[in-house]
Formats: structure tokens, sequence, C-alpha cells
């Protein structure tokens, strides 16, 4: 599709004024990132589904779980119980903080974005100046207008505190991030940090089978001491009746937590599959789970990329400077 046919194409999708800017904008950042015009009709790539989204999804649900406090509400009516990481404090603002009674080592967050964090591990000896200036200059930031991220307007920011946790030889907990696509659980990514070593990653299937999809060799399995049935289950739970969900746990000390449910991975622009192949191959379990239809297949580390990358095909690749 090029550039006069993808814009014919959005100005009779009937969208809002204000979407359709924000069509025009995100597929002009998408031409700058890749080099190439997105296909929308229909995507094609699993970054061309995450664009879709971010055009078209006005899911009024979304907003809610992106919302680091609205999100835990969202999990206890689903769940029936809360897995989340203790809430010690929610403020409209980082100076109303009671630094008295928040404990040793803890992290604070922006409710309403993602990344605007910040980790005490000596609270007591915190430069509180320091750390209410910068917690207070990310709540006056929008994800949405600086983004083009649509799931964060209008979430009221808040900064919360909670505590640090921490996982034994590592230098932060673990991530276990499961990727749903119409309520099904089909791999499950992990990254891990290693004190005084380089990071560790592995993705896998839902039996913890290795499975190389992304670009990198993985350098670790699903972590020790984690059952993760009972994750996959969330996972599960949390991610029905949405086209697509990532549900991110935390580990530490033999314990994951829920944390997040991220709906536009990498903003929307994450391109860290191993090949085009793989990319396709995951735009097609979007793409059935889009039409509610049932996956047209599991992936499965016996069958699915378990040798080198293909050379050649399809190219979607970041363009050159």
């Amino acid at each position: 599709m090029n550039r006069d046919t993808l814009f014919d194409w959005i100005d009779r999708q009937g969208l809002s004024e204000e979407d359709g800017a924000l069509a025009r904008l995100l597929v002009r950042r998408f031409r700058r990132d890749f080099g190439v015009w997105p296909a929308l009709a229909p995507p094609r790539f699993y970054v061309e589904w995450l664009l879709h989204r971010m055009i078209f999804d006005r899911d009024p649900r979304l907003p809610v779980i992106v919302d680091k406090v609205a999100m835990r509400d969202h999990a206890r009516r689903v769940l029936g119980h809360d897995p989340t990481v203790p809430l010690l404090q929610v403020h409209a603002t980082a100076g109303a903080l009671d630094w008295g009674r928040l404990p040793a080592a803890c992290i604070l967050k922006a409710s309403h974005g993602s990344g605007w964090n910040i980790a005490l591990r000596d609270t007591a000896g915190a430069d509180r100046a320091a750390v209410t200036a910068r917690m207070d200059a990310w709540l006056g930031r929008d994800m949405w207008r600086e983004r083009m991220e649509w799931a964060y307007a209008g979430v009221p920011p808040r900064v919360i505190a909670e505590p640090l946790l921490r996982q034994p030889g590592s230098r932060r907990p673990d991530d276990i991030c499961i990727y749903c696509f119409g309520g099904v659980p089909q791999y499950i990514r992990v990254n891990r940090y290693p004190a005084g070593a380089p990071d560790a990653s592995g993705c896998l299937d839902a039996a913890l089978r290795p499975l190389a999809l992304y670009a990198e060799p993985a350098t670790t399995g699903f972590p020790a001491g984690i059952d993760p049935a009972p994750l996959l289950e969330m996972a599960r739970r949390l991610s029905a009746g949405f086209v697509y969900l990532r549900v991110d746990f935390l580990a530490a000390a033999g314990r994951a937590w829920l944390c997040e449910l991220t709906v536009y991975p990498g903003g929307g622009r994450s391109t860290n599959y191993r090949d085009d192949a793989a990319e396709l191959l995951v735009g097609r379990l979007y793409a059935a789970a889009q039409r509610g239809a049932p996956p047209p297949f599991m992936l499965d580390g016996r069958e699915h990329f378990t040798g080198p990358a293909v050379p050649g095909g399809l190219t979607l690749r970041p363009a050159q400077a």
C-alpha cells in the first residue's frame, strides 16, 4: 500500500477528526521507523496489528487496565483475589507521600505511564526533594499525547508506592510476560537480571519448551521455584474477551506477582522477532483473534522456530538512518 492509497483508505474509515489525525501521524512514524508504509487492510505483521489497534481499538476497558491503580480492582473482580504487588500508598502528588510510613526499600511509580519509576533501595537516605521533583515532573506528562498511545487517554496521574521486590543474586526481579491472543496464552518471554552478569532472556511455549521467536539467542529458561500453571491460568482469565493482551508478572524469592497488563508492547514499535516469518506467524495469531476465530495453531517449541533464522523473504526491518 503506497502513501496516497493508505491515506485515502484511512479517510474512508469514518474516524473522528482527532483519530484521523492520529492515524496519519502513526503511519508516518511507522514509515520512519521501518522504511515501509504499513499494510492495514488487512495487517500482516504483528507490528502492523499493533498499529491497527492504536488507530482503531477504542475499547473502554483499555484505559482501566493500563492504569496501575484501577488495574488492581479489575484483576480482583476477574480473579476473585488480588495477585498484585502490595500497594502501600497512592497520592495525586509526590509531595503528599508519607515518607515515615514507607519501608526501608520501595519503588515509586507514576500510575498513568510506563517506565516512570524510581527504585529506592535506601528510603531513609533518599534525596526526598529530588525524588519528589522527578515524580511530580512525570505526573505532569501525558503518555497519550507524547507517545500517541490512546489507552492512556484520561488515566489520572498518581504516584504509587510498592515494596521493592528482592531477587537473591539478581539486580531486580525476573520478568515473566505471557502473550495472549483471543484469551489463549501462546508464549512466554522471560527476562532475568543476574548480579555481575549480562541480562538474560528466553522465550518459551505454554509447555515451557524453548521457542526461538526472538532475534537474540535464549540464555535462560523459566524461573526456578515458580509454578507456571497458576500464572498461565490468570493470564487466560485476564485476557478473556480481549483480542490481544500481554500479562506481566514479577518474580522474586520463589513467588510471582501480577505487575501490569500491557496493550502496546514496545509502544507498538517493537520488531525484535528473529525474522519476518516469525512476525508473520504472530500476526496470524492476532488476525484470528481479531476475527473472533479459534487460534489456527498453538506455538510449539518442538515445531516452530527451532533452527536458525531464514534469510531473505519479506522485509520489515528498521530503516537505516
